[in-house]
Formats: C-alpha cells, sequence, structure tokens
C-alpha cells in the first residue's frame, strides 16, 4: 500500500484527530473515525463509535476499493500506472474526499496528468469547487501533484 496516503489522509482527516464517535464535518456530514461519512448531510448523528483499530483497518479497506477502482478503470488505469507514489496519494486522496465518481469529473485534470502536463493538472486541481471549499487542502494536492513530492506537513507525526 502507498504510504503516502496514509499520511496524507491521517494529517487532513480533522486535523490528524481520529473521532471514536460521530461529529459533523465542515460540509455538515455525520462523519466519524479518519473521515468516514455515516449519514446524509444534516442527519442526527448516529450512536455508534469506532475503535482505532477499526478505523485504520477500515481506511486501508477503503484505500483497497480505490487503488483497485483506479487500476481498472478505462479511464484512470493506464494513467494511475504511470504515476509515482506521491502523484497516485494525490489522486487517491481527492477521489477519498470525493468519490471516485466525483473524481472523474476531473476531466481536464486527468487529461492533463494522461499527458504528464504537471502544470495543467495543478491548475485543474486549483480550478474546483472543492479547492474552494478546502483551499489549503487541495493547495497542497495541487503543489504534489505538480512536482511530485510530497509536501512538508504531511512529515509531522500522525496519530494511529
Amino acid at each position: 500500500m502507498n504510504e503516502n496516503i496514509i499520511k496524507i489522509l491521517k494529517q487532513e482527516e480533522e486535523s490528524n484527530v481520529f473521532k471514536t464517535k460521530p461529529y459533523y464535518c465542515s460540509e455538515r456530514y455525520p462523519t466519524y473515525g479518519w473521515g468516514f461519512k455515516c449519514g446524509n448531510k444534516n442527519a442526527p448523528l448516529p450512536n455508534i463509535t469506532i475503535t482505532l483499530e477499526e478505523g485504520n483497518a477500515k481506511l486501508n479497506n477503503l484505500i483497497g476499493v480505490l487503488e483497485k477502482q483506479f487500476s481498472t478503470h478505462s479511464i484512470t488505469k493506464d494513467l494511475f500506472a504511470k504515476l509515482d507514489p506521491v502523484r497516485k496519494a494525490v489522486l487517491l486522496s481527492m477521489a477519498y474526499q470525493l468519490g471516485f465518481d466525483g473524481l472523474l469529473d476531473f476531466d481536464n485534470t486527468l487529461k492533463s496528468i494522461a499527458k504528464q502536463d504537471w502544470v495543467g493538472a495543478g491548475k485543474g486541481i486549483r480550478n474546483s469547487k472543492a479547492y474552494r471549499q478546502t483551499t489549503n487542502r487541495w493547495e497542497r494536492n495541487a503543489r504534489m501533484m505538480e512536482t511530485g513530492v510530497l509536501d512538508p506537513f504531511y512529515n509531522s507525526h500522525t496519530k494511529g
């Protein structure tokens, strides 16, 4: 498994704090663990808990599912196979936040990635609703896509 994606997601999801009980994310979805949605927008918080061990297993499973989707989907399989680990982690992080189908809406960005036009890919990331909603996170995604270098933000200690 790509260790960069673990660093990125654990650092991004609620500022590196694992939550055993549900809370509302910035978009008002019930969420718990490492940013796992557990209900519809503005729905009441469910009475559930998750342990750190369960959360880490769930995170690894979700990343595995996303990696398989990237590796088998006709639009992404060739470009994903050619990416370095940091750029793969960026796409995985984007899909983790938006869902795989949501990432497929980044048509121009994916075309830029396929051509290894890293500046164009960075521009595509910056020209998105997600960028406007969580600018710092998506700016890091754009810089990492442009450079292929893990942002220093993710080299700090992550819990769990």
